[in-house]
């Protein structure tokens, strides 16, 4: 088991536009740039050379004139010597408390992590690589558990979500979803066959009451009653047109379907299942939607295969604005997180994490590179007031502070 606090060093955090020689500088600016500055040392002067002749015969040393060679008999001997150091340099801003911590090692058990929840004092991590949900402390990314074989049958576990006293795991596959005691980590049901419909389940949500169910492989939706485990009802075809449906979004009256098969995302009220609206085309520039977040009065939306963000008005599903280009550097956005003020985008073509002001869609910041554990980032999280990204590739996790 390993955690620690890496120096941003090799990595980049790109902030104001600003990267320094390897070194990760933050600068909590806005796009047009940043409030902080740091002063880079010169890099020290070469030592000064000392050319001499040595008389073969007798040893002694003389110093010939500037531009002069050493006459016959003698042997040229040269030396080095560092001058005194010059003044010091002013020292640079401070780091932010707490930035580009890591967990990670074999004790976690954390193998191509996908998916995230959160209680607010715990996080849990369902691990696609190795069929196991992981349970860290949100405080300090302490170890607590690791669930995995028996009656949880986790297989390929792609989406995790918390309805105040339970977890729950979508089980890509085998066709079913598990549901588990936050408390203690305990079995409670298993899921699967019958009306629940699943097929390559991929994604969850919880309304208050019901837990949502995206179905990749057989374009439904089901709804769950989350108290028992027993079956709502199961969404399907019509005005729905669920295309590969691989993200939800709850909006505290309706919930949202990414339809990354057809390029369109769904709304649906969330009390009777009655369809809402199926938006597309336009500017919303939809192409393979794959994660959506409500920020408590727009729902934003990653497009996987052009590279943009689209935010759209919740209360009538109206237009708002496509982000692309420029500093918010955004490369295969696949996950979303809302943390009260920004919206947090993972791409995981780039292994960054951009962080953009919710009210008028700026870039703040963009956090990137190895030293800060990311590699492929999949899934975020928001837990006491920090922001946690799933490392698919590294198998880890990174804690980032909210701007």
């Amino acid at each position: 088991m390993a955690m620690r606090d890496n120096p941003a060093v090799n990595g980049r955090l790109r902030g104001g536009g600003l990267v320094a020689g390897g070194v990760a500088l933050f600068l909590a600016g806005a796009a047009a740039g940043g409030v902080a500055a740091a002063t880079v040392a010169a890099p020290a002067a070469h030592p000064a050379t000392i050319k001499s002749c040595v008389n073969v015969k007798t040893r002694a040393l003389t110093v010939p004139r500037a531009g002069r060679s050493c006459p016959r008999g003698t042997s040229a001997l040269t030396w080095s010597v560092r001058g005194p150091a010059g003044p010091k340099g002013a020292i640079g801003p401070a780091g932010v408390p707490g930035w580009g911590k890591v967990v990670s090692g074999p004790g976690y058990h954390i193998t191509a992590p996908i998916a995230l929840a959160s209680d607010g004092s715990h996080i849990w991590v369902a691990n696609f690589g190795n069929q196991s949900v992981t349970e860290v402390k949100a405080g300090d990314g302490s170890f607590v558990r690791n669930l995995s074989g028996g009656s949880y049958k986790f297989s390929f576990p792609a989406s995790l979500t918390f309805d105040g006293s339970h977890f729950w795991v979508a089980n890509f596959g085998n066709k079913s979803v598990t549901e588990v005691n936050a408390s203690d980590g305990s079995f409670v049901r298993n899921l699967s066959g019958g009306s629940y419909n699943f097929l390559g389940p991929s994604s969850l949500a919880f309304n208050g009451s019901h837990v949502w169910v995206t179905n990749a492989k057989n374009d439904t939706v089901t709804e769950v009653n989350a108290s028992d485990g027993s079956f709502v009802r199961n969404l399907s075809g019509g005005s729905y047109n669920f295309g590969f449906p691989q993200a939800l979004a709850f909006d505290g009256s309706h919930v949202w379907v990414a339809n990354g098969g057809n390029d369109t995302v769904t709304e649906v009220n969330a009390s009777d299942g009655s369809f809402v609206r199926n938006l597309s085309g336009g500017s919303y520039n939809f192409s393979n939607p794959v994660a959506l977040t409500f920020d408590g009065k727009h729902v934003w939306v990653t497009n996987l295969q052009n590279n943009t963000v689209t935010e759209v008005n919740a209360s009538d599903g109206s237009f708002v604005r496509n982000l692309s280009g420029g500093s918010y550097n955004f490369l295969q956005p696949n996950a979303l997180a809302f943390d009260g003020r920004h919206v947090w985008v993972a791409n995981s073509g780039n292994d960054s994490v951009t962080e953009v002001n919710a009210s008028d869609g700026s870039w703040v910041r963009t956090a990137a590179g190895s030293s800060l554990g990311l590699s492929n980032p999949r899934a975020l999280v928001i837990a006491r007031q920090r922001v946690w990204v799933a490392d698919n590739n590294s198998g880890s996790l990174t804690e980032l502070p909210p701007g």
